[in-house]
């Protein structure tokens, strides 16, 4: 029974063969073009990208105060949102006297930043940090270049990703720079998928001007994103003490129920800085009803890069 059963698999695939002779098989070349396939290359921009950004730490004598991701925009120069800075009534505070420190992947040692002053009063949201120690040279991000076909830096429904701090809320306030000198930079970042919800900033019916003080140039400077934003390390800290003047020039958007900073750097597949995340939507209504998850807002990186050649600042 067995030999039949084989002899009777035999002649079918046989005539199968035979018959695919008579009628002619064409075969059929089909060429994938690699660059289309976003997780494939956004792999790689990954890699460049973590080169260029950089851990900032608000350090109080030996205590970590607070993390920030920052991005190099020159070898001497990164940006990071203003809300990291607090204002003169923080640093100049007698108990705390907050310094900036800096970490990257290509650098062994931290290295201390400072804040170019000549930049923090602009509209866009972001503040400039300089190197202090001549040795210590960054590795600058390159700036996204418009796209011959949407005439923009980025499009609607475009994937791109992001750069955050992985730092626990919990685990920040207060951590000995002793007990993180051990830890890759690697370790403190990470990386999120966004997607570019709308080309303009999207608020629904909420106020933008009234409710959130923003500026016209931020408004105009800002895109939609989607994706799941972590709060702000800063206000994380701030919440920690009792005094409510920590102010960091984004005070509306810190007071705000239905808002909360962000701290993200966002890049598209090519590795190309597109912007940065400093706010999202949150929802405290007991339904959970009046927001989409993950809603935030970036300010494009083209206004940044104008404001800064407007500064005298050449980047990539």
């Amino acid at each position: 029974m067995k030999n039949k059963l084989k002899w009777v698999v035999s002649l079918a695939i046989l005539l199968t063969l035979a018959l695919l002779a008579f009628t002619g098989c064409e075969r059929e070349n089909r060429k994938y073009d690699l660059k289309q396939v976003s997780i494939v290359t956004m792999s790689d921009a990954i890699e460049d990208v973590l080169a260029s950004s950089v851990v900032v730490e608000a350090v109080d004598g030996q205590d970590i105060r607070y993390y920030c991701a920052g991005v190099a925009i020159t070898e001497k120069l990164i940006i990071v949102p203003k809300q990291v800075i607090p204002l003169t009534e923080i640093t100049n505070s007698v108990s705390i006297k907050v310094k900036l420190k800096g970490r990257t992947t290509s650098q062994t040692q931290r290295f201390d930043l400072e804040l170019r002053r000549t930049f923090y009063d602009n509209n866009y949201g972001f503040v400039v940090l300089s190197v202090v120690d001549e040795n210590i040279k960054l590795k600058p991000i390159k700036f996204a270049s418009t796209n011959e076909q949407s005439n923009d830096i980025v499009g609607l429904a475009e994937l791109i990703f992001g750069v955050e701090i992985l730092i626990p809320d919990s685990n920040v306030y207060g951590t000995k720079t002793t007990t993180t000198e051990s830890v890759p930079v690697s370790e403190y970042y990470s990386v999120i998928p966004v997607l570019v919800s709308s080309k303009q900033m999207m608020t629904g019916a909420y106020d933008i001007y009234s409710k959130l003080g923003l500026k016209n140039e931020l408004i105009d400077a800002t895109f939609t994103t989607q994706g799941y934003f972590q709060k702000s390390d800063y206000d994380v800290f701030s919440n920690f003490l009792s005094v409510n003047k920590l102010h960091h020039g984004l005070q509306k958007i810190s007071d705000s129920e239905d808002f909360t900073l962000t701290n993200c750097m966002l890049f598209n597949k090519a590795g190309e800085f597109v912007g940065m995340n400093y706010m999202r939507k949150v929802d405290n209504s007991p339904e959970n009803e009046h927001v989409v998850a993950g809603i935030g807002y970036a300010c494009r990186s083209d206004s940044i890069k104008k404001f800064l050649n407007s500064k005298g600042v050449v980047v990539a």
